[in-house]
Order: C-alpha cells, then sequence, then structure tokens
C-alpha cells in the first residue's frame, strides 16, 4: 500500500485555514534563506496541532511522489499539495488501487484545476504554443491553456477545454474554416481573426479582425460579432462582453497591453505567468492602468505599476506576492 493511500482517509478533514499555513511554511523552509528562529517557529507550530503534521506530511508526500519536469519548482509542488487537498474537501475519496489514487493527485495543477493528461496540447504556466491546424489556419495557445483538435471531414474543431486561444483563419477557404467549441457554444469564423478564453464558467469571445457567428448551446441562439467587439456564452445564453481595457491577443507578441484597463484585469492576466500567488486587496481593483506589460519579466511589470499607482508590492517570497493600497506614497 502506498503512503497515499495510507494517509487519504484523514485529508479531508485539513481545514483550508491549516492547508494555508502548511504552504507558507514550505516556501519559507524551501527558500533557502530560512534562519534558525524560522525553523525553531515551524517547529513549535508542527507541536501544537496533530493537523499540522498530517497537512505537513502532505506537502512532503506530494513533493516525492510527483517531482515531474513540469511541476519542478519547489512551489509548484507544494501548490499541488494544497490545491490537490482543498479539492478533496469538497469530495469523497474513491476507493481503488494505488494506482488510481496516484491518477486523481497527479491530475490537480497549481492553479487548482484538473489537467487533462490526454489532452492533445496544454502549456504550462508561462508557455505558450504556436501551432498550424490540419485544414489550414494558425492557433496560439495562451499560458495554463489545453486544447483538443478534431477534423469534421474536411474542417477543424478546436474543442477549448482550458485558458486562452487566438485563431486566425483569415486565409482558409470559408467552407472549411477552423471553429472553435466549447462547453457553452461554438465559435465559427467569417473571415477572421478572434480570442476566445474559459473563464469562471464563462466562453469570453473578442473579435480582433472580420466576424464570427456566436452559437449559443442553450437556446441554440446565434448572433454575428463584428471586430471590435466580444460576446460571452454561459449556462443562462449569451451577452455583450464589456470592455476589459485590454487589447485582444496581445498575449501572442509577450505583452500585456492596457488602455485605461482596471488593475484588476491586469493583475489577473499577469498571474496567469507566476508560479505561487498573486493577490490583491479589493479596494484597488479598480484603479484605471495605461501602458505596456512585459510577461516574461513580471515582477518588472509589477514593479512598473507602482510608478504610477498609490500600490505597494509585497513580496513574502517570490511565490507569494500581496498588491496593497500605498498608504504612504
Amino acid at each position: 500500500m502506498t503512503r497515499a493511500k495510507q494517509q487519504s482517509g484523514s485529508l479531508a478533514n485539513i481545514p483550508d485555514a491549516i492547508l494555508e499555513q502548511a504552504f507558507e511554511w514550505a516556501v519559507v523552509l524551501g527558500s533557502g534563506v530560512s534562519r534558525d528562529a524560522d525553523r525553531d517557529a515551524f517547529a513549535a507550530w508542527l507541536d501544537s496541532d496533530p493537523l499540522h503534521r498530517t497537512a505537513w506530511g502532505r506537502v512532503q508526500l506530494v513533493e516525492q511522489e510527483f517531482a515531474a519536469p513540469r511541476l519542478d519548482a519547489a512551489v509548484g509542488r507544494v501548490a499541488l499539495a494544497k490545491a490537490d487537498a482543498k479539492r478533496r474537501k469538497k469530495r469523497r475519496w474513491t476507493t481503488g488501487t494505488g494506482g488510481l489514487l496516484t491518477v486523481l493527485l497527479a491530475v490537480v495543477l497549481v492553479f487548482g484545476e484538473p489537467f487533462h493528461w490526454q489532452a492533445d496540447y496544454r502549456t504550462a504556466t508561462g508557455e505558450q504554443l504556436h501551432l498550424t491546424l490540419p485544414h489550414g489556419g494558425t492557433l496560439w495557445l495562451n499560458s495554463k491553456s489545453v486544447v483538443d483538435i478534431e477534423t469534421e471531414g474536411a474542417r477543424t474543431l478546436v474543442h477549448l477545454r482550458r485558458g486562452e486561444i487566438l485563431l486566425d483563419s483569415s486565409k482558409v477557404p470559408a467552407a472549411i474554416k477552423p471553429q472553435v467549441v466549447t462547453a457553452h457554444g461554438r465559435f465559427v469564423p467569417i473571415g477572421t481573426r478572434f480570442v476566445v478564453a474559459r473563464r469562471d464558467g464563462v466562453s469570453e469571445l473578442a473579435v480582433i479582425d472580420g466576424r464570427v457567428r456566436a452559437e449559443a448551446h442553450k437556446g441554440s441562439t446565434a448572433d454575428i460579432i463584428a471586430a471590435g467587439r466580444g460576446w460571452r456564452l454561459d449556462e443562462t445564453g449569451a451577452g455583450i462582453l464589456p470592455a476589459s481595457g485590454l487589447e485582444p491577443g496581445a498575449w501572442v507578441d509577450g505583452v500585456i497591453e492596457a488602455d485605461n484597463a482596471p488593475l484588476s484585469a491586469v493583475l489577473d492576466a499577469l498571474a496567469g505567468y507566476r508560479y505561487g500567488w498573486l493577490h490583491y486587496e479589493s479596494d484597488i481593483a479598480a484603479l484605471r492602468v495605461t501602458g505596456v506589460f512585459r510577461l516574461d519579466d513580471t515582477d518588472s511589470a509589477l514593479n512598473a505599476l507602482t510608478a504610477t499607482l498609490p500600490i505597494r508590492i509585497e513580496r513574502t517570497t517570490p511565490f507569494w506576492v500581496r498588491v496593497t493600497h500605498n498608504t504612504n506614497p
């Protein structure tokens, strides 16, 4: 019997607050700069509650059993433990062999979403992918995205499972233009370049060039969306997507282009390119941002924001960052 199977029964009862503490301790102790005082404080924390030891053992277990190249960073492995344990608090453990349990543990990403191991294409944190589709057209995958590619006669269907993609079908004949399918509907290009994203139970469309027909599964409605407009599909139907202030698809060029965008939109985009956690307080979310920020150096982007906004960046570690209001500019 694996250690994972031995310990699985107790994990469902670990409170979120204790899992948070275990994660923080793992970051501190794995930073390479911890002091004797830190280690003494950790020992005291460990001895103060049996659940602390259980949570810490979970962190160690996942680090040992799932040390794969794409989770090579220590914080990635630790975050996997936290996200996995939180998900399993909400779901009864499935009984079965140690191999099945290993699969259940391994399918959780650092940001708490299921990892589609059998998907055709996927990107890790901070990674992009550029594809030429079977019957023509070009597809880009943003960070943390998953797609499956299917052929339907002479047409290609791109099934967006998670994340964000940009599709350019401008040079593909109308009869065989590739289409994008999500859980909420289908996006049919009409000589166009467009972005589709899956976020929080919603499929979002932003048309860059040309037009796109958005067909909602719910109610079987169809709408023609022109360049410069956005549309959203969800379980209730379809509707206009308000402008975010971010240039759609700018991530293909490695940047965020903000034009009077809310700070929350910029920080959410930066978070998609960082390991660990990037938190911000609600009272700064609506601050307006204009500028261009590099995605390959998100720390510099965060620092640049402090030059024009009344905010402060608090870095507990490189993987635990908090953005707060600066009361002493």
